[in-house]
């Protein structure tokens, strides 16, 4: 949750040589659906900072690790002075050294394990594509029931409202079609009618 004209940071290790998957989604925020904007920025160990995004609702990339050290994700909410803003955010750091060091060690070990290793690597990159897959899916998930949320506040606001306009125009008229029939049971010098 980010709260309005503040940021939230988040760290990261990372070596040189690894990838930095990061995705991030506002979820929910603001009444209108234009008012989900955030920024968003990643800072390197040392140097220039490694990604900044204004004025967005979200975004995936993968970024190549080129310092090693902790790596300062953070997202601020600058636009709105009244709503805070839940954010979804994923980060995942993959070292492919590490994976080509275990595949030469097999490779080292057995040649035959060639395709075994290029299976893994597949079914590896599958995983993550599906990892990532569902996790995106997960976003659409959130934002969807916090916007249904919203809209049953709303109707039921609304329908509330239109009731009790309804039950005081039907009062209203009551009142006053009774007063059309009320007749008086004498003249204004007290005799009585026929």
């Amino acid at each position: 949750m980010v709260k309005p004209r503040s940021e939230e940071c988040f760290f990261q290790y990372a070596r040189v040589g690894a990838k930095m998957h990061v995705e991030f989604r506002v979820v929910k925020g603001g009444m209108v659906e234009n008012d989900r904007f955030i920024n968003f920025m990643i800072f390197r160990p040392h140097g220039p900072p490694l990604s900044r995004l204004f004025v967005t609702e979200g975004n995936e990339d993968t970024y190549d690790i080129e310092q090693h050290g902790v790596y300062q994700i953070c997202v601020s909410n600058p636009h709105t002075k009244f709503y805070t803003k839940v954010v979804y955010l994923f980060v995942s750091v993959y070292y492919q050294d590490e994976w080509d060091k275990f595949a030469k060690e097999e490779f080292d070990y057995m040649i035959s394990m060639r395709n075994v290793t290029t299976t893994m690597r597949t079914v590896d990159w599958n995983v993550q594509q599906m990892t990532q897959h569902q996790v995106h899916n997960r976003h659409f998930l959130a934002r969807d029931f916090y916007l249904i949320q919203s809209n049953k506040k709303y109707v039921d606001a609304w329908s509330l409202l239109q009731c009790v306009v309804i039950v005081g125009v039907s009062l209203f008229q009551v009142y006053f079609v009774k007063n059309l029939f009320n007749t008086k049971a004498v003249t204004p010098t007290n005799k009585p009618r026929c």
